[in-house]
């Protein structure tokens, strides 16, 4: 597999139409993608000194931030829109130039707006994945 820059990691937001359209969310710095098991401690006397952990519930957020560059937020709309509902949004997490991504059903679990006197206005959103995401390769 070959290298590949973080720019090329993008959150897409989805219109929640009936052909649903993504759209690149604008001006984004930072993506991440968070991947998690949850610990089921399964050990007892007989385990030793070594404890017995196996993996349990699953589940997957997307971190991002960037500026916001008006007029062009319709992604970044859609998120608070929907934040403040709240209703589940689908989104997408393109990993690469080959259009390997995950999509799935989203919560949005925090929604930031930030405006400092010198510097680009900026959010901060958090989504948790609120179905089995699928992943699909490019």
């Amino acid at each position: 597999m070959g290298k590949e820059v973080g720019r090329k990691v993008l959150v897409k937001i989805g219109d929640g139409g009936g052909s649903e359209v993504f759209t690149t969310l604008a001006g984004q710095k930072d993506a991440t993608l968070t991947m998690q098991a949850g610990e089921i401690d399964m050990s007892d006397k007989a385990s030793g000194v070594w404890g017995e952990t196996v993996s349990g519930d699953l589940s997957m957020s997307v971190q991002v931030s960037g500026n916001c560059n008006w007029p062009d937020t319709t992604g970044l709309k859609r998120v608070m829109d929907a934040f403040v509902v709240p209703e589940q949004i689908n989104a997408q997490l393109i990993l690469n130039d080959t259009g390997d991504y995950w999509q799935a059903a989203f919560a949005i679990t925090q929604c930031n707006i930030a405006g400092p006197k010198d510097n680009p206005t900026s959010y901060d959103i958090t989504l948790k994945a609120a179905a089995q995401p699928v992943f699909t390769a490019g």
